[in-house]
């Protein structure tokens, strides 16, 4: 994935955070009580935030966990995969015409590998060399064969 490919990736989850954020704002209401018919709407607002952030998080968690060495490469993929599976609007044609890969599986694994460097955005070398090494993961794999992502599991603590 190119360098401006993975910006726009993390820009793309920064927007969808900060638009999930907005929406949540825009719920506090100060006037009189809505009718039955806002209140579910406003719920349904609340859900989405809440899946949204509740998506974020999950995938910097990974992340991190990948870099601190508690989470394969692999096994984050397929959470990052599990994560957008859930989401029903989630756009797969977005997600592979922005990002490298000859699979879905593969497009995981390297949405992994981006999104390390925003976890060390403070470290640039250590990001560089996490990132490089997770690079070199992923192509043994491909070379043994097509990559199969294996069940997800939740990052050890």
């Amino acid at each position: 994935m190119s360098s401006s490919g993975k910006v726009l990736f993390c820009v793309s989850l920064l927007v969808a955070l900060a638009f999930a954020c907005h929406l949540a704002a825009k719920r506090v209401d100060y006037g009189p009580p809505r009718a039955d018919a806002e209140e579910r709407k406003g719920g349904a607002v609340d859900e989405a935030t809440s899946a949204i952030h509740g998506r974020v998080v999950a995938r910097m968690e990974a992340a991190e966990a990948v870099v601190c060495g508690r989470l394969p490469l692999l096994q984050a993929a397929a959470l990052f995969r599990s994560l957008d599976r859930a989401s029903p609007h989630f756009r797969w044609e977005d997600f592979r015409h922005q990002t490298a890969g000859a699979t879905d599986d593969e497009r995981h694994c390297r949405e992994v590998i981006a999104l390390t460097a925003q976890v060390l955005h403070d470290k640039p070398a250590q990001a560089a060399a996490v990132q490089q090494k997770l690079e070199k993961e992923l192509q043994q794999q491909l070379r043994r064969g097509p990559l199969h992502l294996p069940a997800p599991q939740a990052a050890a603590e």
